[in-house]
């Protein structure tokens, strides 16, 4: 709404500042990811392009990616990208402006549309945690469910009260390519309702 007063420049001043004022909270942040796009009717300062939209494809639309702390939940940073750039190269712009914050143990929490091998060893590479939501249509996943499903469904030990569901963790190397490993921490979860 306000696009013709505040300038992208505005707001990255505004971002710098805001994330000056809360560095204390700049230690163990989240960036946080969906696949959601945002349909527009106007040309949000260049960024409205029309993309993979999953409602109005009529609309141009304007994707974004977001910073929490992850202590309070707070707020710290944004990124506005155009609606044509495709979900797995956000990731690269989101890198290139996490960069000048200097944040703290950085955890990536992505939906499975992200999800592809060269990403997981940029990530592993750059020393960044992060969790990818995945269903069962991975080999690597199916594989660790059909090895631990009695375990799941019928053992108390990987019952967790708190969340009520049974859950294992599983280090297995993911790539389809065994002579290039990459192993990371599976956690799978089971429940029963």
């Amino acid at each position: 709404l306000l696009n013709h007063e505040i300038s992208i420049s505005d707001i990255s001043t505004f971002l710098e500042a805001w994330n000056k004022i809360n560095s204390d909270l700049c230690n163990d942040v989240y960036i946080n990811y969906d696949s959601t796009n945002f349909p527009v009717r106007s040309d949000y300062s260049g960024l409205s392009e029309h993309g993979h939209a999953k409602e109005y494809d009529e609309l141009a639309q304007v994707n974004l990616s977001y910073v929490t702390s992850a202590e309070n939940s707070r707020p710290l940073s944004y990124c506005l990208y155009p609606g044509s750039i495709h979900d797995s190269s956000e990731v690269n712009h989101t890198l290139k402006q996490i960069n000048k914050y200097e944040y703290k143990n950085i955890g990536f929490i992505f939906d499975r549309a992200y999800y592809s091998e060269s990403l997981i060893r940029r990530l592993k590479s750059a020393h960044y945690f992060f969790i990818f939501m995945l269903k069962d249509n991975y080999d690597f996943v199916s594989k660790i469910i059909d090895e631990y499903r009695i375990t799941l469904t019928g053992q108390y030990s990987c019952y967790i009260g708190e969340y009520q569901v049974s859950g294992i963790t599983k280090k297995a190397n993911i790539p389809r390519n065994e002579n290039k490993p990459l192993y990371c921490y599976v956690h799978v979860f089971y429940d029963a309702y």
